[in-house]
């Protein structure tokens, strides 16, 4: 009895393990998962980037580190196109 126990909470913690690492960067919750692009420090979604001398939209719920100051995607996007080379 015991056993099966133990097998059940065995196979509940994998099940957890695997939808948490399932689960979408958002922001502002935290962007540790593996399968994001790269950890968003501060917890933060980065979606708007500098590519030369325009400003790009990254594919959404990848992390980075450009625009982890703002507190929201449209402050980072607004920043990044009124930059000076992001006109």
């Amino acid at each position: 009895m015991h056993v099966a126990i133990i097998v059940i909470i065995v196979i509940l913690c994998g099940l957890e393990v695997i939808l948490v690492a399932g689960q979408s960067c958002k922001y502002p919750n935290d962007c540790s998962n593996p399968n994001v692009e790269v950890a968003c420090q501060y917890g933060r979604e980065w979606t708007w980037y500098r590519d030369g001398d325009t400003c790009v939209q990254r594919q959404r719920w990848k992390c980075g580190s450009g625009c982890n100051t703002f507190n929201s995607e449209s402050q980072c996007e607004t920043s990044c196109k009124s930059s000076w080379w992001g006109k």
